[in-house]
This record gives C-alpha cells, structure tokens and sequence, in this order.
C-alpha cells in the first residue's frame, strides 16, 4: 500500500461506531488495561466515535486527566462532554487547573535554571539528564514539540550506548502517544544501530563499544527488544503496510515492560492477526499465529481471534466474516487501528473468495454468496474487480452468474518445465566437465595438511583455456 493511501485512511472522518447486543463492546473491560496519557487519548478516541458510550468515555477521560498535569487536555474534556445533548454539565474545576498551572511553570523554572547550571560548568552527563528531564516535563504537560527538542538535544550529550537507547525510547513512547507513525522507523533504526556492535556501537579502532563497568546492559534486556520491535510494526500498520507490520508484530517477544499500558497484549493479537490475515498464505498463519508458542500468549487475551483465524484455516470464511463484524466496535475504537478496519476487511474478504474458487473450474455466484453470507450483487463486484486486478484467473459469465476458471496451456506449461529443467541439466553437466579438466591438469589447488576439507578454485576464463 502506498504512502498517498496511508495518509488518505488518516484523513478520513472518524466513523460513528454502534455498540449493541450484534455489536458488543465492554468499555471498562477494555479501558482498564491502560494508564496515563494512552489511557485519555484512548477514550477520547472512543468518546469521538461512539454517541452512546460518549458520556461514559468523556467521564472517564475527565477523571483520568485530573490526575496528570496537562490542563489544556482536561479542559478540552470537559468542553466537548458539556457539548452532547442531553447530558448535566459540568463546571471545570478552576482551582485545580490554577493549581496545576502554577506547579507547572516552577517546575519548569527550576528545571531550566538546573539545565542552565550544568551547561555553565560543562558537566556533560548533567547536560543530557537535565534535558531529559525537561522533556519528560514537556511531555507530561501535552507539549510534544518541546518534549521532543529535548529529547533529541539530549543525544548530543549522550556518552554511552544506553544513553543514546534512553532518548530513542522515550521519543517512540511520545511519538506513539501522538501517532506520528511515518517517524517510529527512524528512531527504532538509531535504536538497533546502537544495540548491534557492528555498526555505530563500536570505538575508533573499530572494536565494538565496551559497556561501562556496573551498567546493568540496557541494550541486552529483551524488554527492550521487544519494545522496538512493537514500535516497529506499529509504524508499519499506520503507513499502511499490512505484510511488514504482521510479520513484525509476530516477532515482538512476550514482555513490553511498562509499554503493556500503552499496547496491551489483546491490542498485539488484533493487530498481528488482522495484518496476517490480509496479507500470508494460509500456511504462513498456520506457522506463524496459530501454532507460534510465542504468540499463543496474546491470542489468549482475545479468544475470539483464535476462533477468526481457526475458522479462516478450516475454510468456514461465513463463519470468519460474521465474526469480523460482529467485533468490529473492537476494532473500530482503537486509535490506532481503526483507520485501517474497512481496508485490512476488504482484503481479508478478497483472499478468502480467491482461496475458495482455487479448486474449481466453475462456481455459481449463487452458491459462493451463501458461502460467505454476502448479497450476489456484492460478491458479483468483488469478483470483477479480483479479475480486473488479475488475482483471479477467471471468466464471470454476467448473465448466467457464472464464474469460470481460463483453461491453461498444459502442453506450452510441460514444454517450458522441460526446457528450464534442460538448461539446469547442460549447466550443471559444463560445471562438472570443468572440474575433471582442471583435476586432470593438475590445477586443483588443496589445502594445507591437517584440514579436514579441501577447497577448489573457481575456474576462469584462463583456467579453461588452458585445460582445453
């Protein structure tokens, strides 16, 4: 998918999600995984896209925002809640938002005061703490430009490789928060650039890098891994690129550290499976969801997805389809994925109907549509835009609701099978004439004594002329 579609999904108007009994969606179930800033924007999210869990979301929301430092997200809360009809108003707690304020601008004053203090002496670990405090300050305040200023200034202070590890995962945390997916790669490649010896993890003299006596080794944890690998695949899944993200999210470990309050194992499940889904083969989610140990953690926290991704492996594609919809409040409220929920359905519909046509020569339209419990008018245009996009290699018989698989050409496929299998044979037949030629003049060049194995030079055009 390119990056002008990805950018399309992002632009598009958030759609108005109906939560019933053919649509369940437990909001304190799901909210309870999260804290802080993901857990606010999370309902927000929710509270934006969902008119009959609004009030209950914007509530949340509020309660949530009193106890962080942001009083511009607060006050945004509770002028959107007074904003549904219907619903008490409430007033904005003044006194806690003038209290928050004034404890936000001494905290900066001192913070700017202590940064001034090491950057007059040139204590340079100083230098980088002090501007990674303020970007933590920053960012708990809802300014992430300066947050991340801060951060990334911190790099040029940084002596070891933890430290350099330290910025980039506090700038994928905050770019995350923000859904700034087009710039997680960025900081993830700096990241392993800095974990792998062989690149810029390594001194002058082109050894790698020693670990500073004492350090517990950052860049060893599997937390950590894991970490990059998330951040990773979530930027791939906003840019669109459904393939990546899957096979990323597959390779996450099973531990995130704090990251579980901003992407929850149940979250991994849904986004790996949905990716996976739409983009491998039938083997490849056999082999990499289902019978992966690794990743039957996650999918025990969304039990549903284990029934998707059975019924999908057993062909039951009515049966996958149906629960797709049925969870699709799930999916639709999650912020980072919901922009992608009609797309990843789509492509998902489409490899199920070119998986159950591959056996057959010839299908009624009729019969497919009771397979997939989909209107004939609507499998009909998936069909012709599947032919169009040459997916299919079929004729559709309009009139008589027919789909017909084209004939192909045994006889031109074994010619051209025996020819490349031919060719294969007259190389492999001029490599072994070679070697015999070069043995029997002598030119094979052996290895000193106590070698297990001798090696052979590769022949040049010398070599043959001469054995010639």
């Amino acid at each position: 998918m390119s990056a002008s579609a990805s950018r399309d999904f992002l632009s598009r108007t958030k759609p108005e999600v109906k939560v019933d009994n053919d649509h369940p969606f437990d909001l304190d179930a799901y909210i309870s995984s999260y804290s802080g800033k993901t857990r606010a924007r999370r309902l927000m999210h929710i509270a934006s896209c969902c008119p009959s869990l609004a009030p209950q979301a914007y509530q949340l929301a509020i309660s949530t925002l009193l106890t962080m430092r942001d009083p511009h997200a607060y006050m945004h809360a509770v002028a959107a809640y007074n904003q549904i009809p219907g619903v008490m108003q409430v007033d904005q707690d003044q006194a806690w938002i003038d209290r928050v304020r004034g404890e936000n601008q001494n905290q900066r004053e001192k913070l700017e005061v202590e940064l001034r203090t090491y950057q007059s002496n040139m204590i340079k670990e100083s230098i980088r703490m002090g501007h990674r405090d303020l970007g933590d300050f920053f960012r708990g305040i809802g300014d992430s430009a300066q947050a991340m200023k801060h951060y990334t200034k911190s790099r040029e202070f940084s002596t070891t490789s933890q430290h350099v590890l330290e910025m980039c995962l506090s700038v994928l945390e905050l770019l995350m928060e923000q859904e700034s997916y087009n710039q997680l790669q960025n900081f993830v490649y700096k990241a392993e650039s800095v974990i792998d010896p062989g690149t810029q993890n390594a001194d002058a003299k082109g050894g790698p890098r020693k670990k500073p006596t004492g350090q517990p080794g950052l860049e060893d944890s599997p937390i950590v891994q894991s970490k990059l690998q998330v951040a990773n695949a979530l930027g791939y899944l906003g840019r669109g690129s459904y393939e990546q993200a899957a096979r990323a999210f597959l390779q996450a470990g099973t531990q995130l550290g704090d990251w579980s309050k901003m992407i929850t194992p149940g979250d991994m499940a849904v986004y790996a499976s949905l990716c996976s889904l739409a983009t491998l083969s039938r083997s490849a989610v056999k082999s990499l969801v289902l019978e992966d140990e690794k990743f039957r953690v996650y999918l025990e926290q969304e039990p549903y997805m284990r029934d998707i991704l059975e019924a999908y492996m057993n062909s039951k594609f009515k049966t996958v389809l149906e629960l797709l919809e049925r969870h699709s409040a799930r999916h639709l409220l999650d912020i980072h994925l919901w922009p992608h929920v009609q797309h990843l359905t789509t492509r998902i519909r489409r490899r199920a109907i070119i998986l159950h046509f591959q056996p057959y020569a010839t299908v009624q339209l009729s019969r497919m549509a009771e397979t997939f419990g989909i209107p004939v008018a609507e499998l009909e245009k998936e069909v012709i835009g599947l032919i169009q996009d040459n997916e299919i290699a079929a004729r559709l018989d309009s009139t008589a609701k027919v789909l017909k698989a084209k004939n192909k050409d045994q006889r031109a496929e074994l010619y051209a099978k025996a020819l490349k299998v031919g060719e294969e044979a007259q190389a492999q037949s001029r490599k072994i004439l070679w070697r015999m030629k070069l043995i029997q003049n002598g030119l094979i060049v052996h290895e000193p004594k106590g070698k297990l194995q001798s090696t052979v030079q590769s022949p040049t055009q010398a070599d043959i002329r001469m054995a010639d």
